[in-house]
């Protein structure tokens, strides 16, 4: 190896070899053709069918009011309560159950409820519309309507 002696703002001149053949370019490997897949034939998956649940039907003599225990301070017009609707009424309630004195939910605050939503129980809708803002009310209903699932739809 020789020293090559440069200093600082030395000019360098390159020049071609003699004698050394050119190298060729170097082409890039060609990739093998993709593998042909022969997908074998399926018959198409059957579509799910449809559950047979229904909404349960709630009729003016299922959800009676059987007595008032505090008065209401004014009325409302139920309005945006069947089918599709752009707009819902919400309604803040507390339930109590009669024996037991069981409430839900626990302490003070109040339950907020769809009314008319097809997520909603038919029933709570029915005590709603007899009610006034603010009332306060016993009710008779039947449990089949009150444990409605909606996840079962």
């Amino acid at each position: 190896a020789e020293p090559n002696n440069l200093q600082d703002g030395d000019v360098i001149i390159a020049e071609a070899r003699e004698g050394v053949p050119d190298e060729p370019a170097r082409e890039s490997p060609k990739a093998p053709p993709q593998p042909t897949m022969i997908k074998k034939e399926e018959p198409p998956k059957p579509k799910k069918l449809k559950r047979d649940d229904v909404r349960p039907t709630v009729s003016a003599s299922d959800v009676v009011k059987a007595r008032v225990l505090q008065a209401g301070r004014q009325a409302w017009t139920p309005e945006y309560l069947e089918g599709k609707q752009p707009k819902r009424h919400l309604a803040f309630v507390r339930l109590e159950a009669v024996e037991g004195g069981q409430c839900y939910p626990d302490g003070e605050e109040a339950l907020p409820i769809c009314l008319g939503d097809p997520q909603t129980s038919p029933v709570w809708t029915a005590a709603a519309q007899q009610m006034k803002i603010g009332e306060k009310a016993q009710f008779t209903m039947p449990k089949k309507a009150v444990d409605f699932d909606p996840e079962g739809l």
